[in-house]
C-alpha cells in the first residue's frame, strides 16, 4: 500500500517539475492533487498537447490518486476490494506512461 503511494507521490512530484519546466502553472490549494491530473490530461491550446493522452491511462491516474488519499488517511478500515482495483490501476499505468510521455516529448521536444 505505501510503495503504491511512495510510486504515485514520485509521479505527482514528476509532473509538477515537468510543468515548472514548459512555464505552466502548477496546481495548489486544497484540490490540488486532483486538479494536477485534470491539467495532465488535457491539452491547453496553443501551449501543449495532453501530457497523458491516454483515456485507459487518464482512468487510472485517477484510481491511483484515490488510493493514495486512502494509504495516507486511512489507518484501521483496509478494504481488499478498492486495493485490487488499485493494484490493476497500477499495472495499466506501468504500462501506459512511458509510451505516453515519450508521445508528449516528441510533440513539444521533435529534435
Amino acid at each position: 500500500m505505501h510503495a503504491m503511494q511512495s510510486g504515485y507521490t514520485s509521479f505527482e512530484s514528476a509532473m509538477r517539475r515537468l510543468l515548472t519546466l514548459i512555464e505552466e502553472p502548477v496546481p495548489s490549494g486544497s484540490e490540488w492533487h486532483k486538479d494536477l491530473v485534470e491539467l495532465i490530461i488535457h491539452p491547453v491550446p496553443d501551449l501543449r498537447p495532453a501530457i497523458i493522452d491516454d483515456r485507459k491511462l487518464a482512468r487510472a491516474l485517477s484510481q491511483l490518486r484515490g488510493f493514495r488519499h486512502v494509504a495516507t488517511h486511512v489507518y484501521n478500515e483496509f478494504d481488499r476490494d478498492p486495493a485490487a482495483l488499485a493494484v490493476k490501476a497500477a499495472e495499466t499505468f506501468l504500462a501506459g506512461i512511458e509510451p505516453a510521455i515519450a508521445r508528449f516529448r516528441a510533440v513539444i521536444d521533435p529534435g
